[in-house]
């Protein structure tokens, strides 16, 4: 375990690896131990990145909206977030976001889907597409950023699916899929997920004009990464899609 992580944090996580060895944990107890982790770990982040976090209902669909609170949040550009989790949980609305809004400046819309195994496919799919409609109201698609990890980068790519098969605006919308974040070390600190890399990608995506960015087939999407970026390896390659009309 990194040195980096709190002894409070290591007991809690001890706890847990216990009680994984001797009993088989239900659904509601993973979701408990990831929604108090996941709160621990925010109130952490929040102490280093300035943002509200606000809990709202769009299109039926609860979501969190965190914003940056340290300036005015762009009011022209939007982020949607699918959290990982296995489906099963949310481990990552609230610390996939915190640091994402904060460094952006960008609005953090985090899509509370429905969870399995009470909700099987396509119920999280049809909850992000209900969002994605909902910010179409507000905002342009080129304006529109998607972005998830694990669980989430499954989502994703299937929100995408389903934005074109819906036949729903998608001009330069940009969508982010990275794949499970793994520990790496950079210099002697431990890094398990390069927050500041993909908030300047995610930022950068948005605010392109037409003029340098052109609509490509899904098929030809390309996998970019960031020359001044942490150390580069398979997990931390990221897709940037630019769909077509």
């Amino acid at each position: 375990m990194p040195q980096s992580v709190s002894e409070q944090a290591r007991a809690q996580l001890g706890a847990f690896s216990g009680a994984q060895s001797s009993t088989r944990l239900t659904v509601a107890q993973m979701r408990a131990f990831a929604d108090q982790a996941q709160t621990a770990m925010a109130a952490e982040q929040r102490k280093k990145y300035a943002v509200t976090i606000t809990e709202d209902v769009m299109a039926g669909v609860p979501v969190r909206i965190v914003s940056p609170s340290g300036r005015v949040p762009d009011a022209q550009r939007v982020l949607l977030n699918l959290h990982g989790g296995g489906f099963q949980l949310d481990s990552g609305s609230l610390t996939e976001n915190v640091p994402i809004a904060a460094l952006t400046g960008f609005r953090v819309v985090a899509v509370r889907y429905r969870l399995a195994p009470e909700n099987p496919f396509p119920a999280a799919v049809n909850d992000a597409l209900a969002v994605y409609r909902a910010l179409l109201k507000t905002y342009r698609p080129d304006h529109i950023a998607v972005y998830g990890t694990s669980a989430g980068a499954i989502l994703g790519p299937e929100l995408v699916a389903r934005i074109i098969a819906d036949g729903l605006p998608c001009r330069q919308l940009s969508a982010y899929f990275p794949e499970m974040p793994t520990w790496h070390a950079a210099g002697t600190q431990p890094v398990c997920f390069p927050f500041q890399w993909v908030a300047r990608i995610l930022r950068t995506s948005t605010q392109l004009t037409r003029a340098k960015r052109k609509s490509r087939p899904l098929r030809d999407h390309k996998v970019a990464e960031s020359a001044s970026g942490p150390p580069r390896s398979r997990d931390e390659r990221r897709a940037i899609l630019s769909l077509p009309v």
